[in-house]
């Protein structure tokens, strides 16, 4: 290449975009991503922060939101003891629960 002759830039292709999630595929998501680090035998305390988050906004009955709360806690409560299986299970219906919904 001559010194008069410019290389065309390198550019990174531009990624497509994702379409947006609602919340609900967006709190299902968060939940397999806690499912995934419980599995793993690490703690998710982050995901179960966005998991709150995203049930608060959720146009729910008050049974359905105080069982889906309860869920949450009690798998908070499972993983800090170190029992990682039974965090999984609450996860998993709470996941399996939305799934429907979504």
């Amino acid at each position: 290449m001559s010194s008069t002759q410019l290389a065309a830039p390198w550019t990174r292709p531009t990624p497509k975009s994702q379409p947006s999630l609602t919340p609900v595929e967006e709190l299902v998501e968060t939940i397999g991503r806690a499912i995934e680090k419980s599995k793993r035998g690490f703690i998710f305390t982050q995901e179960i922060t966005e998991a709150d988050l995203l049930l608060e906004s959720l146009p729910l009955t008050t049974e359905e939101f105080g069982l889906a709360r309860n869920r949450l806690q009690n798998a908070t409560r499972y993983v800090m003891s170190g029992e990682f299986g039974a965090a999984s299970w609450e996860l998993g219906s709470l996941r399996k629960f939305f799934s429907r919904q979504g």
